[in-house]
């Protein structure tokens, strides 16, 4: 009898809109001006900041390979808009 490969599991990341993130870290940095925190409010609100931080990496490095694989598509687009030369 064969055995059964367990079923993988795919991580999905969930990324705000880089606008959404700007808001939820401007409201976090508000909230964190605010005098008489409690302790456990000022560490969730230290969580959101470095999450968005964290969303702002990954949207950079996902911009930088969008704009590598438009100069990859464009330099393939003129090589191939080429005539051969003998």
């Amino acid at each position: 009898m064969a055995q059964q490969k367990p079923q993988e599991k795919k991580l999905v990341i969930e990324l705000r809109h880089p606008e959404e993130e700007l808001r939820v870290l401007w409201y976090a940095l508000e909230a964190l001006s605010q005098p008489g925190l409690p302790r456990e409010e000022i560490l969730r609100l230290r969580r959101v900041i470095k999450a968005a931080k964290a969303s702002q990496r990954l949207i950079h490095a996902y911009i930088r390979y969008l704009k590598f694989r438009v100069a990859f598509l464009e330099q393939q687009l003129s090589e191939a808009a080429m005539p051969e030369r003998s």
